[in-house]
């Protein structure tokens, strides 16, 4: 007979049949049971709920009657629960280049885990990994990351399970400045063009000035590369203007200072040459 277990799984009992005509008063086993199993000594039964696990160990049963003894073998195993657990966040909202805030797992059943790893299929942002160790999901992810739901296997001793928990990386806000903070301009003359350097890694679709913000007539930003170029036709006293770059990751504003004076005057007399007489 062999009786199969799982560790804090109530196991089927197992009754005796009496195969003979002697009459038995008690039972009694050895060597002793793993602990939650028991021998009923009237009855012959083990039953139980096993609290540890059990190599697979030979078992003598005797019956003991008027008659004499009688014995019989039962082959006893417990394995381990499958590992439980669950992230303690179910949802992982990061940003490209800030490092997460570290998910680590709550083990919510009682068998023994010896390691975790990412399930076939899944996978995390570049920069980001789950400790084969510990379960915990950490790192600086590197890259843009479509929500996905990903899976992590817990191994042990019982067989595996498996927890799931959503990522999510979203850009970095844009972050720009103006190579040259001040345009000093003059009407009817083109500025120099003043382009922007590009202090970070979000992503940047386009560029507008802000709302309240205005460039001399003539003036204009390029909305895909955040120039401030052309001729001013009207003079501009000193303002402070700001940018607004959009990105994926949100949004990035750089200030400038904007001002146009007026043309040197220029004329000429009609006749160049006064020639007089007393």
């Amino acid at each position: 007979s062999t009786i199969s277990g799982t560790k804090n799984v109530s196991i089927l009992a197992d009754s005796v049949t009496v195969t003979g005509t002697g009459a038995i008063t008690s039972y009694s086993i050895s060597p002793s049971l793993p602990t939650g199993l028991s021998l009923n000594t009237t009855s012959g039964i083990i039953s139980g709920t096993p609290s540890v696990t059990s190599s697979s160990t030979n078992y003598t049963v005797t019956a003991s009657g008027p008659g004499g003894t009688g014995t019989a073998g039962v082959t006893i195993s417990v394995q381990d629960t499958s590992p439980s657990f669950v992230y303690k966040n179910a949802s992982i909202s990061g940003t490209k280049n800030v490092a997460i805030t570290p998910d680590s797992v709550n083990v919510t059943g009682s068998g023994a885990i010896t390691s975790y790893a990412l399930s076939a299929g899944s996978a995390l942002p570049t920069g980001v990994s789950v400790n084969s160790t510990s379960g915990t999901i950490s790192g600086t992810p590197t890259v843009g990351f479509v929500s996905t739901v990903d899976t992590v296997v817990a191994t042990g001793p019982g067989g595996t399970g498996r927890a799931t928990v959503t990522v999510s990386v979203s850009d970095t806000a844009p972050s720009f400045v103006y190579k040259n903070a001040s345009i000093s301009g003059t009407k009817n003359v083109a500025i120099s063009p003043d382009s922007v350097t590009v202090t970070g890694t979000g992503a940047i679709s386009s560029y507008a000035l802000s709302s309240g913000s205005s460039l001399p007539s003539g003036v204009s930003v390029n909305s895909t590369s955040g120039t401030i170029s052309g001729t001013p036709s009207v003079t501009y006293s000193s303002t402070v203007d700001t940018v607004v770059a959009t990105g994926p990751g949100g949004t990035g504003r750089a200030t400038v200072t904007v001002s146009v004076q007026d043309t040197s005057p220029s004329f000429v007399y009609k006749s160049s040459t006064i020639s007089g007489t007393k």
